[in-house]
């Protein structure tokens, strides 16, 4: 299941496997995907994307900074940068992946690689009401497949 906002730049891809309780699961960011395709157990996964965490900086601000920018600010603050912080899955041991609402936005910055900042990063701003039904049917989706038969 690949579920993504209109233009693509944002969303999720679950997928089951013949394992049970194993899913593969990696994020749209920037339209392109994050993380790798090795099965994974999602239930931190899940309970992470459906209550991220609203941070009280200013989103003005943020809606003109690029990514490098937005994570130096996260990382001026003890609790921003705590609190963007996301460690999903095993899908996504080798990208650092922040995530958080900004205002009306959430937004997600992910990075390939053991150090965040540096090389290639990707960035999705997108608003909370697009964001939701996208986050809701993914868990939708997991908690169903997940149910004893």
């Amino acid at each position: 299941m690949r579920v993504t906002t209109s233009d693509g730049a944002f969303g999720f891809v679950i997928e089951r496997t013949d394992a049970p309780r194993f899913f593969v699961f990696q994020l749209v960011i920037g339209g392109e995907l994050t993380g790798d395709r090795d099965p994974c157990i999602l239930g931190t996964a899940m309970h992470q994307i459906k209550y991220l965490d609203a941070l009280d900086i200013d989103p003005v601000l943020v809606a003109r900074m690029d990514a490098p920018e937005i994570i130096a600010a996260l990382r001026s603050r003890d609790s921003w940068n705590d609190r963007s912080l996301r460690p999903l899955a095993e899908s996504l041991d080798l990208w650092w992946v922040r995530g958080f609402i900004c205002g009306t936005d959430v937004v997600f910055i992910a990075g390939q690689g053991s150090v965040e900042g540096e090389g290639p990063q990707r960035i999705a701003k997108v608003p909370i009401e697009d964001y939701d039904p996208i986050a809701g049917a993914v868990v939708d989706f997991w908690t169903a497949a997940s149910a004893p038969a």
